[in-house]
Formats: structure tokens, C-alpha cells, sequence
């Protein structure tokens, strides 16, 4: 049974990392400009500076400078990796900030966003597999680690479908959007789940029942961030069709006036375009006047209709 329990978990860590790979590509490439010459330059970059492949990176170093240097800190390569991780991640997300306009970044915010998000569950997988050996019982560790593995992969992909999809879009509206309600909470729950994990586990105080508790509190966080920024991303949207809608409802109506306008004109050749000449006059006058805009825009349309009565 220990086995089978062994197996599964081991398969399961294998299909996390596919997968954390696989949506933080998909969701990095709709941070860049869409193009067929860039894809295959775009998912070496993902991989390069996937978080996956830099904590990779960083194990082995760990454990590969012990041999040839003879350094003694295996004991402490836990807490070691999650520094170093957390150091590394932030060097190379921020060299993707400083040079995203060479390498065509549509959003830094965006990217800043998802590089977060990614860190977050990243962050939430490793620390529940640094307590492998909290746990009397042989069966609980593997059986958690499935259960971590499953939750995890599931934030992913409801961060992706019901986040940063919806969000690419946001993002290439002409709307502008308030980035740090996206980027301030990653930021915070990071330092927050570092310091509380690292803290407990130097003090030996992290126990079987403490580590559950810790992740499950910490999953509910996150999934709580990511409804809540589905929700404000639909509303966000919401506005944005509606102001759009009102754009164009405002434009066509500006372009009917000044068919009447044209037609009023075009019944004595001596006054044609008159009546548009009038409202642009108006306008200019009650701008240096320093009226409101919204009082400028109905003196305009007051202009192209004051001559309405002579349509008859």
C-alpha cells in the first residue's frame, strides 16, 4: 500500500511540474505580443525563467557545492533553497521588468502579475514537501502530497481560465485598470507564508497537524485572491463595455445632428456648412469661456441644430 501511496505521489510531483510549466508558458506568452517569428524564442525564455527551472537550479547547486567545496549545510538546505529561491526569483523578474521593451512585453503589470501568482503556488508546493519528515505515520506524508499536488494544479488552472485569460484583455483595453489591487497581494501573502514557514521550521516548531493547517489556511487565501480577482475583473469589464456602448451611442448621435445640420445647409448654397461652422465657433468660445467640457460638447450640438427650424 506505502508503494502504490509512494508511486502516485511521486507521479503526481511529475505532473505538477508539467503542468506548472505548461500554463505559466501559456499565460507568459499572453503577457507578450502574439506573433509566429516569436514562439519558440518565447517558450525559451518561459523556461529559462520559470520558477520550476530556477528552484531546479538551485537544488542542485545545493547539493553539488557540498562535494566539491566540502561545505557542511545540508542540514540546513530547507530554509537555504527557500532564500536563495525567493532571491533568484526576484532577480530575474526583475530583469524581465527592465528590459520588457526589448522583448516586447505588451504589460510590465501583467507580467509582474503572473510571475507573483506563479511564485505563490510554487511557494505553497515546496513548502508542504519540506515536511516530509514531520509525520510519525509513513502513510500521511505521500497521501498529502497528492492532496497538495491536486489543489495546487487546480489554483493553476483557475488562476489562468478565470485570471490572467480575462485579464489579458483588460489589459489591451484602452481603459486604464488599478494594477496595484493586483499586485499588491501576492507581494504580501509571499513575505507573509516566508516568514511564518522559515520562522517554524528553524524553531522545530512546525509539526504534522501544524503544516496541514498552514497550507490549507494558506490555499484558502489564494483561492480567495483569485475570486476576488475574477470578480473585479468582470466588473472592470463591465464598465469598460459601458463606456464603449456610450461612446459609440455618443458618436452616432453626433454624426445624425450633423446629417441634419448638412441637410439644413444644403437647402441655400450661400450658407452651406454654416451651421457646422457655427457649432465649432461655439464650442472654441465657450472652451477659452473655461467652461466644463460637458457644457462645450452641448454648446456644440446646440450649434449644428440652431438653424433646425428651417428644414421646413
Amino acid at each position: 500500500m506505502l508503494d502504490i501511496l509512494n508511486q502516485i505521489s511521486s507521479f503526481m510531483d511529475d505532473v505538477f511540474i508539467v503542468c506548472f510549466i505548461a500554463i505559466f508558458y501559456i499565460s507568459m506568452r499572453n503577457c507578450f505580443w502574439k506573433g509566429d517569428k516569436k514562439k519558440i524564442s518565447l517558450f525559451v525564455l518561459s523556461l529559462l525563467t520559470c520558477p520550476i527551472t530556477l528552484l531546479s537550479v538551485i537544488l542542485y547547486t545545493i547539493f553539488l557545492l557540498p562535494v566539491f567545496f566540502n561545505m557542511d549545510f545540508i542540514s540546513n538546505a530547507g530554509s537555504l533553497n527557500r532564500i536563495l529561491g525567493m532571491l533568484l526569483l526576484t532577480i530575474v523578474y526583475l530583469l524581465l521588468i527592465r528590459f520588457a521593451k526589448w522583448l516586447g512585453v505588451k504589460s510590465k503589470q501583467l507580467v509582474r502579475f503572473v510571475y507573483l501568482m506563479f511564485a505563490v503556488f510554487l511557494e505553497l508546493e515546496v513548502a508542504a514537501d519540506e515536511n516530509e519528515a514531520l509525520f510519525d505515520n509513513p502513510l500521511i506524508h505521500p497521501i498529502m502530497n497528492i492532496s497538495i499536488n491536486i489543489i495546487v494544479i487546480i489554483g493553476m488552472l483557475l488562476l489562468y481560465f478565470l485570471v490572467i485569460k480575462e485579464l489579458t484583455v483588460v489589459a489591451d483595453s484602452s481603459y486604464s485598470t488599478n494594477w496595484k489591487v493586483f499586485v499588491i497581494p501576492p507581494v504580501i501573502f509571499i513575505l507573509l507564508f516566508n516568514t511564518s514557514v522559515m520562522y517554524l521550521f528553524w524553531t522545530d516548531s512546525l509539526g504534522g497537524q501544524t503544516s496541514i493547517a498552514v497550507f490549507l489556511f494558506s490555499s484558502i487565501i489564494v483561492f480567495l485572491f483569485i475570486w476576488a480577482f475574477y470578480v473585479i475583473i468582470k466588473n472592470i469589464s463591465a464598465t469598460s463595455e459601458a463606456l464603449q456602448a456610450k461612446d459609440k451611442v455618443k458618436t452616432l448621435s453626433v454624426e445624425v445632428m450633423e446629417a441634419l445640420a448638412n441637410t439644413i445647409d444644403a437647402k441655400d448654397k450661400y450658407t452651406n456648412g454654416h451651421s457646422i461652422r457655427v457649432a465649432k465657433y461655439s464650442r472654441m468660445i465657450a472652451d477659452k469661456m473655461g467652461l466644463p467640457e460637458e457644457n462645450c460638447e452641448n454648446i456644440y450640438y446646440m450649434g449644428l441644430l440652431h438653424d433646425i427650424g428651417k428644414i421646413g
